[in-house]
């Protein structure tokens, strides 16, 4: 399928000072995804590990409120562990505790949150989108950002089968930074020798994947699956994976979002500054 990508000239500098971005699988444009929520479905697998364990413990909770407690602690508690402020086992037992009972011995939660974990793993699946789309995206070179704890996120990779489908996997458990962090992205584009302005990156949330790319100076394209994009939300912006192959085939629409879609230097910071602050060579 990738050989039927239409092949589209470069477009003009955007007001930001950009480079022209290659669109067409022989200039071997860059693009990179986000993992959970983007290429995987994430989220479902939360949802019923959650369930499992809302049968298995007692709470005065409904079903519906226990699940959506249950993810504001995983964003929550995550965060805190991206920060710096918990270790990766840390924000499980602080998850469990503000779920269950805030005085539970460690061993306790660990116990808890393993039958959850347990039951999340046996739901790591891909959305229905993604592979047709990297089979679709076959003839550029394929990258994934993700946060989270390394062996974790690589084994969703393996366990869903795209792991050799990727030239590079940056996750922030193994590297040191992590989204919205500029440094991620750069580290990411230098792995491979790319330049971040011949690179796109796309994810689920606008915040820490779109708008933070753009940022560190790559192209960020928002997967908006629960279509919740508003006036405020800058484009691009696509509704599925396979709205995103159809754009980078068609080309042109895209092309014009990207020259037309950033503030300028104002809002992007200069490629050399990111490179230099984190210390990180292109090869």
């Amino acid at each position: 399928m990738a050989s039927n990508v239409k092949v589209v000239p470069t477009f003009e500098r955007s007001r930001g000072n950009r480079a022209p971005l290659d669109m067409t699988s022989d200039g071997a444009m860059l693009i990179l995804f986000d993992l959970d929520d983007t290429l995987m479905d994430d989220g479902a697998a939360e949802r019923s590990a959650a369930t499992h364990l809302y049968n298995n413990v007692e709470t005065p909770l409904s079903v519906e409120e226990f699940v959506s407690k249950w993810s504001g602690t995983l964003r929550r508690h995550f965060d805190r562990y991206l920060a710096g402020e918990l270790s990766f086992q840390g924000q499980r037992r602080e998850r469990v505790r503000e779920m269950i009972d805030p005085s539970l011995a460690d061993e306790i939660a660990d116990r808890i949150f393993a039958d959850y974990h347990a039951q999340y793993e046996a739901g790591w699946t891909l959305f229905p989108d993604a592979a047709p789309c990297l089979d679709g995206l076959s003839g550029f070179r394929l990258g994934v950002i993700t946060n989270g704890q390394g062996d974790q996120q690589r084994r969703k990779l393996v366990r869903t089968g795209i792991l050799d489908r990727f030239e590079c996997v940056l996750i922030s458990g193994e590297c040191g930074c992590s989204k919205p962090d500029p440094a991620i992205f750069v580290r990411a584009c230098a792995s491979v020798g790319e330049l971040p302005e011949n690179s796109v990156y796309v994810g689920d949330r606008y915040d820490i994947d779109a708008q933070a790319a753009r940022r560190a100076g790559l192209h960020g394209i928002w997967l908006d699956r629960k279509r919740t994009a508003n006036a405020s939300h800058t484009p691009p912006i696509v509704g599925s994976l396979g709205e995103l192959l159809t754009a980078i085939a068609d080309g042109e629409t895209l092309r014009n979002h990207f020259a037309h879609g950033f503030r300028g230097s104002s809002e992007a910071q200069s490629v050399a500054r990111i490179v230099k602050a984190a210390g990180i060579k292109p090869q």
